[in-house]
């Protein structure tokens, strides 16, 4: 049991039994607080304190005054709620950012926006821009009774950001021969097929794979085969140094695409074409 001790007041406390204390008046309790109050703080009077056997927050004790019996003073027990501090609530970093500052943020960003989709729109839409690239060899043939032919495996890249496909319509070759005077000669392209190499031997035989025909070109799709393009009837090669220039036809754009070689062949380079009759072909290195 605990005594508290006040000039004007004297409460005993105590757990499941019952105290008396001269000049007061006693009241029996059974896990709660006994209050006594003294003839000098009167009827009226306050003191909180907690719980013992609950352990829970404080209450506020009131004695009765008025309708109290003259032999008995008894105390009423209030439940107060428990006082909780007042949390202000923060403000986000947003809210504290002026309102005309957000305006013209938003109003930034969307225009950012609209060109980023304009750009975007404008080269994905755009002309496809493609390269041609030319092989570092090409294969000769001449003699018999045709002209002169040449075996060339072209390549052709899309090389920009566009998406749309370029359509090759046509691809052409134009021979010209370096340092002499006479016109270039025009080599059409007949069909394309691959070299398939003889069991047992060096030697390679042309297979046909296909006729020549319009292909498409896209960003995702780069196109290579290796075309036979026929010369003029009994035009023939001579020695000496020629610029080989393929020109491709396209849809989108009225401009060909055309990229250019040289090659040089000799003397005795020609005469073993001459003598084979278009029956063997010879290799030549690309010099520029």
């Amino acid at each position: 049991m605990k005594k508290l001790h006040n000039p004007r007041l004297i409460a005993t406390i105590g757990i499941g039994g019952e105290e008396q204390i001269a000049g007061s008046q006693s009241t029996s309790y059974n896990g709660s607080i006994t209050l006594w109050w003294t003839q000098q703080f009167g009827n009226e009077g306050q003191i909180a304190m907690p719980d013992l056997e609950n352990n829970s927050l404080p209450t506020r004790l009131k004695a009765s005054s008025g309708d109290a019996s003259p032999t008995q003073n008894s105390a009423t027990v209030e439940q107060t709620p428990p006082v909780r501090p007042s949390v202000k609530p923060q403000r986000s970093l947003l809210s504290q950012v002026p309102e005309w500052l957000t305006t013209w943020v938003s109003l930034v960003t969307a225009v950012v926006s609209l060109i980023i989709s304009l750009y975007t729109f404008a080269i994905t839409t755009y002309e496809p821009e493609l390269l041609l690239m030319m092989p570092n060899q090409v294969r000769l043939a001449q003699g018999g009774q045709g002209g002169a032919v040449l075996y060339i495996q072209p390549m052709f890249i899309s090389t920009g950001m566009s998406e749309r496909v370029e359509v090759i319509t046509g691809i052409r070759l134009q021979v010209e021969p370096i340092n002499q005077s006479f016109q270039g000669i025009e080599f059409v392209w007949d069909e394309q097929g691959e070299w398939v190499p003889e069991p047992g031997n060096q030697n390679f035989n042309w297979v046909f794979t296909g006729d020549s025909a319009p292909f498409l070109v896209s960003p995702k799709n780069a196109q290579y085969f290796t075309g036979l393009f026929i010369g003029p009837d009994n035009w023939l090669f001579e020695p000496g140094a020629y610029r080989i220039t393929m020109i491709a036809d396209r849809i989108t754009n009225s401009q060909p695409l055309n990229a250019s070689i040289e090659v040089l062949l000799s003397a005795e380079n020609i005469d073993y074409l001459n003598q084979s009759e278009g029956t063997r072909f010879l290799l030549f290195p690309v010099q520029k």
